[in-house]
């Protein structure tokens, strides 16, 4: 059993009957550093690097190599693995078409995944597409995601998700509802995109968080072919057109 020794909510996995234990730790991995470019943490007095973005990203990589040191993998060979591993498909996905500001695909949506994505940007002004609550499930959580999102981020757009059965614009008024400014609400997911890129400048970081690589959208039970990274890069695109007139 592998668990993060940071994380409190890892202190009841540790006294399960399980044959082998493997704690891990930043903090018993130093030095280590992160940012929104990648970071790197110490093994065995060795340096490994991480080539994606943000805190948690080295928490994911420190748990890979632990369990790579339990099976007897050199650290060197561990270094040169996570090197190389530059790009995940709807986790801080990169939507580069050679303009000045960053674009970023996640599929947080929990209150704890989306702080972790706001953290790694820390350093950026973010303008957040926020749609990462579905119909359905987990209402408890709405208005408190709409609070992260503005204490975190410079300008927030509430948006559709997968709502199921449920009203929408149901789901995103009790995500405002944990907000203390009224939100710009934009129901279309593709017209909420195309909106936060036109707003953005020069360094600023727009996440569009909630689906990841969901290949579908889902309503009134019926589902439609969607992709969160197609859709920001032909919207993209057309900004970038439209400027270059």
């Amino acid at each position: 059993m592998i668990a993060n020794a940071g994380d409190a909510e890892s202190a009841r996995y540790f006294l399960l009957p399980v044959e082998h234990v493997l704690p891990f730790s930043l903090s018993a991995n130093k030095p280590w550093s992160a940012d929104s470019k990648g970071g790197y943490f110490t093994q065995d007095d060795g340096k490994i690097s991480v080539q994606l973005p943000g805190e948690f990203s080295l928490k994911n990589a420190l748990a890979a190599a632990t369990v790579a040191r339990a099976f007897g993998i050199e650290t060197a060979t561990i270094a040169r693995a996570l090197e190389k591993v530059t790009h995940i498909p709807g986790r801080t996905e990169e939507i580069r078409e050679g303009q000045d500001f960053a674009v970023v695909v996640d599929y947080a949506h929990t209150p704890n995944s989306l702080q972790a994505l706001f953290d790694a940007y820390r350093a950026h002004k973010k303008i957040c597409i926020l749609g990462s609550a579905g119909g359905g499930r987990d209402t408890w959580k709405r208005p408190v995601v709409g609070k992260i999102a503005e204490e975190s981020c410079a300008y927030v757009i509430l948006t559709n998700d997968d709502p199921y059965d449920e009203d929408p614009q149901k789901i995103i008024e009790e995500i405002a509802a944990g907000m203390e400014e009224r939100p710009e609400i934009i129901l279309g997911r593709r017209d909420a995109i195309r909106k936060g890129l036109q707003i953005a400048k020069s360094g600023d970081v727009v996440l569009i968080t909630g689906k990841g690589v969901d290949a579908m959208a889902g309503k009134d039970g019926i589902k439609t072919k969607w992709s969160d990274a197609e859709v920001a890069r032909e919207e993209l695109l057309k900004l970038l057109a439209t400027h270059a007139l």
